[in-house]
């Protein structure tokens, strides 16, 4: 139980890393794209925090303690669109 509650674990890392992403992405976007991505971005970190809540119920009831800190592979800052994309694809 205690290799599936890590798994769990790292994978509520990586929604709470793609829930400050997102959100920071929606902010950031810029251009003829921002009023398309903007929204996506932000519909994207919605699901991420339903995922995130998700799967923190499920560590708790099988008994562990869902973690609070995001996974620390770095959030790239940037303003174009298409990296932007690229980098969600690895989220």
């Amino acid at each position: 139980m205690t290799k599936l509650i890590e798994k769990m674990n790292a994978a509520l890392g990586w929604e709470l890393r793609a829930i400050n992403m997102y959100a920071h992405y929606s902010a950031n976007v810029t251009g003829i794209h921002r009023l398309q991505l903007s929204p996506m971005f932000n519909t994207e970190m919605t699901e991420s925090i339903e995922h995130a809540d998700i799967v923190r119920k499920g560590i708790v009831q099988l008994g562990g303690i869902p973690v609070t800190e995001r996974n620390t592979h770095p959030i790239t800052h940037t303003t174009n669109y298409s990296e932007m994309l690229n980098y969600s694809l690895e989220t």
